[in-house]
């Protein structure tokens, strides 16, 4: 099987209704299968593949290579098959930052929707901010506070969002994402000490032309992704398992001291993770938030809330991931 593929599967579903969702993103491709009854979104097959289809990006304008291409269409082929073993009545397909900037996007998704024999839909920015931002309304619903941020760190984009409980306020879309920064300056100069600052020095530059500052603090959400990563990291080292300004810079200078051998990082996450760790720093230190809340949810599951027309507020998601 290709390297960088995580399968996990459960009994085939008894439920009648079965829906599929697939995230084609900038370093990975996920396709979640999963049951809708009684107000649950139960997961049964999940199938993640590290594509890395943003590192084939190249050129002015920036086109996908044939080679990135074909590797991302190998992985669709493989989530076809998986497809099939599944009474899939509703399937919901979107491409992200990498097929957004793409000038031959629309070269390999003739392909890819020959495969998959369903329609692919390129979200924007601004989309993938709303999709978020609905993850997490049950707990913005609860809050006495007046203003949240919610944010998703992914390999081609950052999304962050300011609402209330009325809704959302801004939508903010940056190209800084893990992949993006990791093709703008080397891995090992970015596990420097250095390096790193000077990293979240640049991060923090594009936060600051984006967004304005912000006078009062907001509690802040984050989706799974980097956030996990870190936590990982701090229950190997037997830290505090707060993601708070605290840890993130204790495994930042763990890192930079240990650089591939840290303990906690599993191999699969180590290309991107000093990028990944950055913008999470900068965005803390832009917004001034002293802690964020972490999610185990994600833009696929978001997804699946969407193709159901189900409300955050009024349905459970069971993770399986």
């Amino acid at each position: 099987m290709y390297t960088g593929t995580v399968v996990q599967q459960a009994d085939k579903p008894t439920e009648t209704l079965c829906v599929a969702v697939i995230d084609l993103g900038t370093n990975s491709f996920r396709m979640t299968i999963a049951t809708i009854s009684d107000s649950m979104v139960r997961p049964i097959a999940y199938s993640k593949e590290a594509v890395r289809l943003g590192q084939s990006l190249g050129g002015h304008p920036a086109r996908l290579s044939f080679k990135g291409m074909r590797r991302a269409w190998r992985c669709l082929e493989r989530f076809k098959e998986m497809l099939q073993s599944y009474p899939v009545t509703a399937l919901k397909i979107v491409g992200t930052s990498a097929l957004r900037q793409a000038s031959n996007s629309s070269q390999w998704l003739q392909t890819a929707q020959e495969i998959l024999g369903h329609p692919i839909e390129i979200i924007s920015g601004d989309e993938e901010g709303r999709l978020v931002y609905e993850l997490f309304s049950k707990q913005i619903a609860k809050s006495s506070h007046a203003q949240h941020w919610v944010m998703d760190i992914g390999g081609g984009s950052t999304e962050i969002v300011l609402g209330n409980t009325k809704g959302i306020m801004q939508i903010f879309s940056l190209d800084m994402g893990c992949v993006t920064l990791q093709k703008k300056y080397p891995l090992h100069w970015a596990m420097s000490l250095k390096g790193y600052d000077a990293l979240v020095a640049y991060c923090i530059k594009l936060l600051e032309k984006k967004i304005p500052l912000q006078e009062r603090r907001a509690p802040a959400w984050i989706t799974k992704g980097i956030a996990p990563v870190v936590l990982e990291i701090a229950k190997a080292h037997g830290w505090q398992s707060t993601l708070d300004c605290c840890l993130i810079e204790k495994v930042q200078k763990q890192m930079c001291k240990d650089r591939f051998g840290l303990k906690g990082l599993d191999k699969s996450k180590r290309q991107i993770f000093p990028y990944g760790l950055a913008i999470l720093q900068a965005v803390m230190i832009h917004l001034h938030l002293p802690a964020i809340g972490v999610s185990n949810l994600a833009l696929e599951d978001a997804l699946l809330l969407r193709l159901c027309a189900l409300e955050a507020q009024s349905v459970m998601i069971e993770p399986s991931r």
